[in-house]
């Protein structure tokens, strides 16, 4: 499975340049020839700033343009007495490293208001997807919908497309304070 980058992204790389001789052994002082495949292109030799950190380990600063292609980006770097090293990644266009989002949850929200949308714009849904469905997947459709409204039914909003949340606990801690007259504790 590869790694994945964001598109156009300024990122380093650590390599370790292991002995062609025993095989485990860091290499230090090598000197490296990087050459990566963008998108299933022929293998192309690029310059990186090379940064040796120690013991074997280089680090390689990959600018934008080394980032700036959709798709597969492998590398395969070479030096004199190493074996080479091969590495791939998928450039993508979302940060793999932005903080976690419960997807279930986002994804239970979106569907409701996409749902919501469509019956309100139509009084008889069925009708207006007869020719794209059939009635099987209707059905199933159907079933999600209710099983996400009965999830969603249970939100308040209290202001226009806000929902209302009462925090009680961060990370198994419990929140103390209004975060008004009393701050919040934690």
């Amino acid at each position: 499975m590869s790694r994945v980058l964001k598109q156009g992204t300024v990122r380093s790389l650590l390599v370790f340049m292991v002995s062609s001789t025993d095989h485990r052994s860091g290499v230090q002082g090598a000197t490296l020839t990087v050459q990566t495949s963008k998108a299933g292109a022929a293998f192309a030799t690029i310059t990186p700033v090379i940064v040796e950190v120690g013991f074997g380990w280089y680090s390689l600063s990959l600018s934008l343009v080394m980032t700036n292609t959709f798709g597969d980006l492998a590398f395969h770097v070479t030096a004199t007495g190493c074996d080479p090293y091969d590495e791939a990644f998928q450039v993508v266009g979302y940060d793999p490293n932005a903080a976690y989002v419960d997807s279930v949850a986002y994804a239970t929200l979106f569907s409701t208001a996409v749902i919501t949308n469509a019956v309100a714009k139509t009084t008889d849904v069925t009708s207006a997807v007869s020719t794209l469905a059939t009635a099987a997947a209707l059905s199933t459709v159907a079933s999600i919908a209710a099983a996400i409204n009965s999830k969603t039914a249970n939100l308040t909003f209290t202001k226009a497309n806000e929902v209302d949340v009462n925090l009680q606990s961060v990370n198994d801690v419990t929140i103390i304070g209004d975060g008004a007259a009393t701050k919040f504790g934690v």
